[in-house]
């Protein structure tokens, strides 16, 4: 296996470069302003207890906190078991699957 997969591969690396993400999506999120909009009928579902399929893909996946209002309900991420969707979904704030 060569030096930059094995690097890749890395729990600790892993780690660290899901929390320097992490940490950057959350001071980004903190120091703006947002907006939810389009989410009132997800959200109105998810208070009755409804089951809901939300869908992000690639880079996005990582803000799912910030766009799923977790105080109405938990989050579980479903992602791929290859190093991005490792990555991507390790700091969404779901559990992984």
């Amino acid at each position: 296996m060569s030096l930059r997969k094995k690097i890749a591969d890395s729990p600790r690396v892993n780690r660290m470069v899901e929390a320097l993400f992490a940490s950057y999506v959350s001071f980004a999120y903190r120091s703006s302003r947002w907006q939810r909009s389009g989410f009132e009928e997800m959200d109105a579902a998810v208070a009755r207890g409804e089951p809901v399929i939300f869908v992000l893909w690639h880079q996005r996946l990582i803000m799912a906190p910030y766009l799923f209002d977790t105080s109405l309900g938990r989050i579980c991420a479903l992602t791929s078991a290859a190093r991005a969707g490792r990555l991507g979904g390790a700091n969404s704030g779901a559990p992984w699957v």
